[in-house]
């Protein structure tokens, strides 16, 4: 029998969501722990970064420019963290709990001036 104009019209429109559906169900069947509620946060809590980034990039496509540097700054702002988890205890005693809250706020103060820096390279010599 046939699909229908209308039906293949969804499926056409739908595919991803449809294919986003097709492979939870197989990853339930195949992984029992999949469709736990532990590992459905725990892939919320990690893909809660790309919609943090993917928000203002949207924006930036919106208004037709392309900023591929967002990348390479949350990669700095990666390392930052992790440069000063690991050797700010041991050189300045402070626990590792300080030492990960210092080296996010020295993230953001770096990804900050760089963002700003690269708007203002953007826009005076586009």
């Amino acid at each position: 029998m046939p699909v229908s104009r209308k039906a293949a019209d969804f499926a056409t429109r739908h595919i991803l969501e449809i294919m986003l559906v097709a492979l939870c169900v197989y990853m339930a069947i195949a992984v029992p722990s999949f469709g736990t509620s532990r590992n459905i946060f725990a892939i919320m809590r990690n893909m809660s970064v790309y919609g943090v980034i993917a928000c203002p990039m949207m924006m930036v496509i919106i208004m037709r420019d392309i900023d591929l540097s967002i990348g390479s700054t949350i990669a700095l702002a990666g390392v930052i963290v992790a440069l000063s988890a690991k050797y700010s205890p041991e050189r300045t005693g402070m626990s590792i709990g300080s030492a990960i809250v210092l080296g996010i706020l020295i993230a953001l103060v770096v990804a900050v001036l760089l963002g700003t820096f690269v708007g203002f390279v953007i826009t005076h010599y586009k």
